[in-house]
């Protein structure tokens, strides 16, 4: 059983960031806004003041009524099996909208917790439909279709018979993610832990940390507790699978425009 857990959602008053400004606008959904839209956008936005690991955002069965934009850190959303065990659905970094999954029911299919200190902007979901922007409604449409095409492309990650390739997997696509945030791909923090990690790849929390004993061993990586060095990311891209896409979980161009969804579920 979990514990430890914070049960409620945590009431957070909102504090005024420019979205003109922030690096992140690419990713959101301010990324195709002309300046009026964007004002709007600005005055619907809420910035929360900063999350603290653990802290719940919503829970599964939650009324829907936000999106959420990553602004920092990071998170995961899981769902809990009768029995209490977590199954996690995804993992989310800067610049990735959570619950975009619970538009069409109403309701949270799944709980969402922050994996290290995290800011989100809430985005109300009645006021961001009040602004009858067809680039808003575009872009949410766009985003519904990639969900169900990255919910498939993990589907494919998992039936993957190598735990040794899953890992491998694993590392090339958050490699990826990073840099096309700007930041490093060769060397970065996994903000998730081995046990985390290994009930995403639906493997033993013992097989994960063979697996990356064994890529270390390959000279593929080299590991410091979270923190990962990729010696070679092209070795390691081919390791993983030859065919596997490069853009698997967070599919995105060079220049940092997406071409695909960035929620991992």
């Amino acid at each position: 059983m979990r514990s430890g857990k914070t049960d409620n959602v945590v009431s957070i008053k909102p504090a005024k960031v420019s979205c003109k400004d922030c690096r992140l606008r690419k990713f959101c959904l301010a990324a195709d806004q002309n300046v009026e839209e964007l004002e709007m956008f600005e005055d619907v936005t809420q910035h929360r003041r900063p999350l603290e690991r653990g802290t719940q955002v919503f829970r599964n069965g939650d009324k829907f009524d936000t999106l959420y934009t990553v602004r920092t850190g990071s998170m995961k959303t899981y769902t809990l099996t009768p029995d209490g065990r977590e199954q996690i659905n995804g993992f989310y970094l800067p610049g990735d909208l959570i619950g975009l999954d619970a538009m069409g029911f109403g309701v949270h299919g799944s709980s969402a917790e922050a994996l290290e200190t995290t800011n989100l902007c809430t985005i109300p979901f009645n006021r961001l439909l009040s602004m009858q922007s067809e680039s808003i409604q575009r872009r949410l449409l766009n985003l519904a279709g990639e969900q169900i095409q990255i919910r498939d492309q993990h589907i494919t990650l998992l039936g993957k018979e190598n735990a040794d390739q899953r890992l491998a997997s694993f590392l090339v696509q958050f490699a990826d993610r990073f840099k096309a945030l700007g930041y490093s791909a060769h060397q970065f923090n996994l903000s998730m832990s081995r046990a985390d990690i290994g009930n995403y790849l639906s493997l033993a929390i013992e097989t994960v940390s063979r697996q990356f004993a064994k890529l270390r061993d390959s000279d593929l990586i080299k590991v410091d507790r979270r923190q990962i060095s990729i010696n070679s990311l092209e070795k390691l891209r081919k390791f993983a699978a030859p065919e596997l896409p490069t853009n698997i979980q967070n599919p995105m161009r060079v220049d940092g425009s997406r071409t695909a969804l960035s929620v991992l579920t």
